[in-house]
């Protein structure tokens, strides 16, 4: 019988990435942001944007801190690193998904603008 072991999967290749939509919730801000429509393109760049700009780990952390509700203290200890060093590095995937939903908002301005001026 021969055992063969499954490789690694590639350094550079992103795997398949699941984002529920509960984790997400935590960013869509509950006042009336305008139309429910507003709501829903929010949702789906939010969606988009964790899949394209946050790091596997950075993912972990948004889905156990914001859909599984656990505590940071419970999540450095699962993870063997220091409270601090997991709140640090929340922050900086909430900061990143910040920083690309205002960048697609700028360009999504952009565009309206060259569309207004073609037409």
């Amino acid at each position: 019988m021969i055992i063969t072991a499954k490789s690694p999967p590639h350094p550079h290749r992103r795997a398949a990435r699941n984002t529920s939509v509960a984790a997400l919730e935590f960013f869509i801000p509950q006042e009336d942001c305008g139309a429910q429509s507003e709501r829903e393109l929010l949702r789906e760049l939010l969606r988009y944007g964790y899949g394209r700009v946050l790091t596997a780990r950075e993912q972990e952390l948004i889905r156990l801190h914001y859909a599984e509700g656990q505590s940071l203290t419970a999540i450095a200890a699962r993870q063997g690193r220091a409270v601090s060093s997991v709140s640090r590095s929340l922050r900086g995937a909430r900061d990143k998904l910040y920083r690309f939903t205002e960048e697609a908002g700028r360009i999504g301005q952009l565009c309206s603008a060259a569309r207004q001026q073609r037409l």
